[in-house]
């Protein structure tokens, strides 16, 4: 069920609880699947092509700000 439909149908907190846990998990699940991604392609791309250090820049940057906007 959409957590926002729960809100509005005065369910318990703690099922909004849940539903916002099971949101969060299901993000950091796809984070982690674009950050595997990026690793195997593009990170071993610009190594292959010389360019490593210029897109372990990109990548660190990129980190920095999801850490951030995690926190």
């Amino acid at each position: 069920m959409c957590t926002c439909l729960l809100v509005e149908e005065g369910q318990a907190c703690t099922d909004v609880l849940v539903q916002l846990a099971a949101v969060r998990a299901a993000i950091d699940r796809a984070s982690k699947l674009v950050l595997e991604d990026h690793l195997e392609s593009c990170v071993r791309g610009a190594a292959a092509n010389g360019m490593a250090d210029e897109e372990w820049v990109s990548l660190k940057e990129a980190l920095d700000c999801f850490i951030q906007c995690t926190q």
